[in-house]
């Protein structure tokens, strides 16, 4: 039986487990998709986790991403170069981490048009993520937090932030159940040279995506991301799940 799961805080919404029931079904394995809700967790207590839940392998979100990625055996290249991890598999008694991000949000930014000078909102894992794949793409941005980055929220100037048209939300804020709806952004300069790609993926139409979407603004939420990062770790799942047979 392939066992699974996803590790982070707040993901008892997450989507993941019926995303992972699909290819299980598909390729005809058993399997199971847990979810492991965390605020803390010791990176070196990871491989005495896998063989407590005879785990094949893990999905990791927030807050781990970064965390987790100086605790392993080994680092895919990519992941390596972004400096987090979203995928840990159990690789012949060692942990791997990869990261899958990457390939969800290049699929993603793919369909979001022409690529523009970009606004990256947080600082996190998957902050990490959306850079490289902009680096890659020869787009320029600027990172945006509450602490760090190019700028605070307080002090992006409604100039530079109406310089750059993709706004990429990497934050929490606008998740069903998340304390905030809406980041402290100058909705204002919003118009239809904008497009807005928000990784929150629930709800469908986020309150970022509202904004974007009344101001006439292309808009994409998370969904495809989420399933494009998750076909690319069952890549790696599977793998692993046939070579321990």
């Amino acid at each position: 039986m392939m066992k699974l799961g996803l590790l982070g805080n707040s993901v008892a919404n997450s989507l993941s487990p019926s995303i992972f029931e699909r290819l299980f079904n598909l390729h005809q394995i058993q399997g199971s998709y847990t979810l492991f809700e965390r605020n803390e967790f010791h990176a070196e207590a990871l491989l005495d986790f896998f063989h407590l839940h005879q785990l094949c392998g893990l999905n990791v979100t927030m807050p781990f991403k970064s965390d987790f990625i100086h605790s392993l055996n080994k680092v895919d290249d990519s992941a390596q170069l972004i400096g987090a991890i979203n995928t840990i598999v159990l690789e012949h008694g060692e942990l791997v981490g990869y990261n899958t991000d990457y390939h969800g949000i290049q699929k993603s930014l793919s369909v979001l048009g022409s690529p523009q000078s970009a606004l990256i909102f947080g600082t996190g894992g998957a902050s990490k993520a959306v850079q490289k794949v902009l680096k890659d793409m020869d787009v320029s941005f600027l990172v945006v937090g509450r602490s760090g980055g190019d700028y605070t929220f307080k002090s992006l100037p409604d100039d530079i932030a109406a310089q750059s048209k993709w706004w990429i939300n990497c934050t929490p804020v606008g998740f069903e159940g998340h304390s905030e709806d809406l980041l402290p952004l100058p909705f204002g300069i919003l118009n239809k040279e904008f497009a807005i790609f928000d990784l929150v993926y629930k709800p469908t139409i986020t309150p970022l995506m509202k904004k974007g979407l009344n101001a006439g603004a292309a808009v994409l939420g998370g969904e495809l991301m989420l399933t494009e990062q998750a076909n690319k770790a069952w890549d790696y799942f599977h793998a692993a799940y046939y070579n321990k047979m």
